[in-house]
């Protein structure tokens, strides 16, 4: 998370790029966390 904040204090691109794969990682472990398509470890893309 440390890295991140670094990151987006560089550029309004570096945010959009961090914001974007945070909101990847929540949906994967949400995925995760709740399976209701069985044991599927690789969550549907968006």
């Amino acid at each position: 998370m440390i890295a991140l904040k670094k990151a987006e204090r560089i550029t309004a691109t570096t945010t959009d790029l961090g914001n974007w794969l945070n909101g990847k990682l929540v949906l994967y472990l949400a995925d995760l966390a709740n399976p209701n398509n069985g044991l599927n470890l690789i969550p549907n893309p968006l």
